[in-house]
């Protein structure tokens, strides 16, 4: 899981690491990681960074800093300073539109690199709109989730199987956490119904769905409809 971070903070309130990989796109920093993993780690992001902009619309974005934390401990130290009471979970946080902390876990593990390009779509929606008081949960979090691959089946789910799905204001919620389970589909279907660019227009947006052409409650009708029909 993923926290839905809803502050901002300048590089300059972040620990310095004492090693660093710089690329067209990226400064990784780092210590105590063996070179072959940040070589994949930057591989990874640039490898997805075109894929994640067009998505979103995007031509551009600041260089985003990315600081590699080897446990929760200096993770939560590290954002300390902003969030002061982390869940146990937290993984990964971006804090800004071109910062972002992530966890490793000790090794190049699928999650860890799906956490990576999660946080790089948060702040690459952040350079869309860096409105973090009206960004609505639901859509930041499904983007980064849709982004980062992080699908999880609805069919596991007895909320979607037994047809109570949360609504978009239960997804908002900061202590409702389905958001990670379902952020995914939700993202899905706004590309198969309305076409990718939908996704820019919504994180402009904050997440109003009028601007796709429909009610708030038709769009969340039509979304269990679509899983109903795709994976239920």
């Amino acid at each position: 899981m993923l926290l839905f971070f809803l502050m901002s903070c300048d590089k300059e309130n972040s620990p310095p690491l004492e090693m660093s990989m710089e690329t067209v796109h990226f400064e990784i920093n780092f210590h105590d990681i063996d070179a072959e993993t940040i070589t994949a780690l930057t591989d990874e992001l640039e490898g997805n960074y075109d894929r994640i902009l067009e998505d979103l619309g995007l031509d551009t974005v600041f260089k985003t800093m990315v600081y590699v934390h080897n446990s929760y401990d200096e993770l939560t130290q590290a954002v300390d300073h902003i969030l002061p009471n982390p869940p146990s979970w937290l993984s990964g946080i971006a804090t800004g539109r071109s910062e972002m902390h992530v966890l490793y876990p000790g090794s190049l593990t699928v999650n860890f690199r799906q956490v990576t390009l999660h946080e790089f779509a948060h702040c690459a929606s952040r350079n869309l709109n860096n409105n973090m008081g009206s960004f609505q949960k639901w859509l930041f979090e499904g983007v980064a989730l849709y982004e980062a691959g992080q699908f999880v089946q609805p069919s596991t789910l007895d909320y979607m199987v037994n047809e109570q799905p949360p609504t978009l204001t239960q997804l908002n919620s900061q202590s409702d956490t389905r958001i990670y389970e379902v952020g995914y589909t939700l993202i899905e279907f706004v590309v198969d119904e309305f076409g990718s660019e939908a996704i820019h227009d919504l994180i402009v947006s904050g997440g109003n769905v009028s601007v796709l052409g429909i009610s708030f409650g038709d769009f969340q009708t039509q979304w269990y409809a679509f899983v109903q029909e795709r994976y239920l």
